[in-house]
């Protein structure tokens, strides 16, 4: 029973990121073989839409957030300050694990029960913080007053690299396997202590599950071109209505009017053809 609890936790994570050991991770037993495919998942984002809040495109660019502890921004890194900061606020000191200054206390063993519950404690206010956040924005956006942002709010990247791992696993008679080995020439006898009764090996063998690999890109779904442009479609389809059109209405509302007013007057600037008639019957009526 004890040596099938017994295991390794493997973690597949981006160089910039804190390993989440207790979170994400895939075991390999004791005297077990283990067959990992990994396949990258990376997540871009257009520059077009830097223009655009974060909170809108749900990311951060770089250099947009800023940490204390690390010079790199990413979510796993904010979400992990905010959890020291949590933990120092209601523990009055920091896990040996967590990042901290020199002046930060270190909380002792007699304190791990305040860091596990402080960890609880500040998954369950962010679920509430994220829900309050959510209502408040949905009721004051309407009304363009939603200036409030979260403590944390720790967003993702605009650019994320992410690993999926299939695994496939059996059981593994090493010792078998090293006296097949044994008899090779490359066998050296400090060796000879590996095929003891106690010792216990696994074995992992991790690859890429296809040579090549598509990424995703957030990107404008609708913007402010494609809206003119539909508007502009949809009017010409339905009402004739085209950009020649727009220029006309433009110009018998201003040049035409102005240039007839000034040409025939005030009462006859429309220069219909019969009130130019009348105009010069009366004129001549006039003289005669």
């Amino acid at each position: 029973l004890l040596l099938t609890l017994l295991h390794f936790q493997i973690t597949l994570h981006h160089p910039m990121e804190v390993p989440r050991g207790r979170q994400k991770y895939f075991r390999v037993a004791l005297n077990q073989a283990v067959i990992a495919a990994v396949k990258p998942i990376m997540m871009t984002t257009s520059k077009e839409l830097k223009n655009y809040n974060p909170e809108d495109r749900n990311c951060y660019f770089i250099k947009e957030k800023s940490l204390k502890f690390f010079t790199i921004y990413n979510q796993p890194n904010c979400l992990y300050e905010c959890l020291t900061e949590f933990t120092l606020e209601n523990c009055e000191c920091v896990g040996f694990h967590m990042q901290r200054e020199n002046s930060t206390p270190m909380c002792s063993p007699y304190k791990e029960r305040c860091v596990v519950d402080a960890r609880a404690s500040y998954l369950a206010s962010e679920v509430n913080k994220k829900i309050q956040y959510l209502r408040e924005m949905s009721k004051l956006k309407r009304e363009s007053k939603f200036t409030k942002k979260r403590d944390c709010h720790c967003l993702p990247t605009c650019t994320t690299l992410d690993f999926d791992v299939e695994t496939s696993l059996a059981d593994w008679d090493w010792k078998t396997f090293l006296e097949v080995e044994r008899l090779s020439d490359d066998w050296k006898e400090e060796n000879d202590i590996l095929l003891q009764s106690g010792s216990h090996f696994s074995r992992l063998l991790l690859y890429f599950k296809d040579m090549q690999f598509l990424t995703q890109e957030r990107n404008e779904l609708y913007g402010q071109t494609d809206f003119w442009a539909n508007c502009g479609g949809l009017l010409g389809l339905f009402t004739g209505f085209s950009f020649m059109s727009a220029l006309e209405i433009f110009y018998y509302l201003t040049l035409r009017f102005i240039c007839n007013l000034y040409k025939f007057g005030k009462d006859y600037w429309s220069g219909s053809e019969e009130l130019l008639e009348r105009k010069k019957k009366s004129d001549n009526s006039t003289f005669s």
